[in-house]
């Protein structure tokens, strides 16, 4: 009986963070720009935001993230959506590959040796 119950509050909770999830990836996503950052952390130096972490059977399960000007780089699924009351909101999650393009943060020195490496002799 309480295996039951304990069920049900389980699939409601997936429901209900499959619905927050839905609601946010149907939103216009908004290009990751310097302004952008600026306008998403305003004065503030940290924010938190959500992050959502899909496991075995498609189990999806919430956490948050501390998201400051220095550490954005190391969260490459970080989406920015604009609501209908213009409200920015950023969330952090792994979409798969899906077909669509990653997006990769590279440093100068990568830049550097992807330039050379591509070149033949």
């Amino acid at each position: 009986m309480y295996e039951e119950k304990i069920k049900k509050m389980s699939n409601k909770a997936q429901e209900l963070l499959q619905d927050e999830l839905e609601y946010l990836e149907n939103l216009p996503e908004q290009p990751i720009t310097d302004e952008l950052i600026d306008d998403i952390l305003g004065l503030m130096r940290v924010l938190s935001i959500p992050m959502f972490i899909e496991t075995l059977n498609h189990y999806l399960s919430k956490g948050s993230v501390s998201l400051t000007r220095a550490n954005i780089k190391q969260y490459p699924h970080l989406h920015v959506v604009e609501t209908t009351k213009g409200e920015l909101i950023a969330y952090v999650y792994n979409r798969g590959d899906g077909g669509k393009k990653k997006r990769k943060f590279k440093s100068a020195t990568d830049v550097f040796y992807d330039h050379f490496d591509t070149q033949v002799p």
